[in-house]
């Protein structure tokens, strides 16, 4: 199997499916900023404690793109967890989750992965041409995305994250700007947010770390192909 094909495929269709689903929220977005029709308010004044015109569709329109692109890191991540399980399919050597200690320490998929691939393979993902420990936030945010603890709130980063971390860089400005004033804090826990030109990096750091990855491990299965 061509797992690399896939792997960027499934990239590509990520980044043409956010173009498309956030296209039209983009756009309302325009439109209320530069007062264009249907948007053209019919009377508004700064003075006293009005709203703004528009204030809901233009809310509704910006927690649209944050779901969006929180979807999206999901959907990438899930997809470098799945790369790297095919890989372990193929290579017929069976996975055992925490059996191998003393290279990595730290818990979850990716780094129990790394101890496997580099216990029967010799191959370190930190020589991988990423930052790993933005790749290890990444996991993070997905990981609180996929089990939301409330239906009340957004995602957030968790008291254990922060230790792991120290900090953060998926998250809006306001949690940022509490994170700096006060420090973490259970009650005001920052919430996961990422922009349109993080979500293009992210896209960015598991193709880069895969086709790293690739050229690692497939001349090690595949000998006879040869490191292409």
């Amino acid at each position: 199997m061509n797992t690399i094909f896939f792997l960027k495929n499934r990239i590509d269709f990520i980044r043409q499916l956010y173009r498309v689903t956030s296209a039209p929220y983009l756009e309302r977005i325009r439109k209320i900023e530069n007062q264009e029709e249907p948007f053209v308010p019919l009377y508004y004044s700064n003075e006293g404690n009005g709203d703004p015109p528009f204030l809901g569709e233009y809310s509704e329109a910006s927690d649209s793109l944050d779901t969006l692109r929180l979807m999206y890191l999901s959907m990438l991540m899930s997809a470098l967890h799945s790369y790297l399980k095919t890989w372990i399919k193929q290579s017929c050597i069976p996975y055992e989750k925490n059996a191998y200690k003393g290279f990595s320490t730290k818990s979850g998929w990716f780094w129990s992965y790394s101890n496997h691939f580099f216990h029967h393979f010799n191959i370190d993902f930190n020589n991988a041409p990423v930052n790993l420990k933005a790749v290890e936030e990444i996991i993070l945010a997905r990981n609180n995305i996929e089990h939301q603890s409330s239906i009340a709130d957004s995602p957030r980063f968790g008291a254990k994250d922060y230790g792991n971390l120290k900090t953060f860089s998926y998250i809006d400005e306001f949690s940022n700007h509490l994170l700096q004033e006060i420090g973490f804090s259970t009650l005001t826990a920052p919430h996961i947010s990422v922009t349109e030109e993080q979500l293009l990096t992210i896209a960015s750091t598991i193709e880069i770390f895969s086709i790293w990855f690739n050229k690692e491990i497939e001349p090690k299965i595949y000998p006879s192909r040869g490191n292409q």
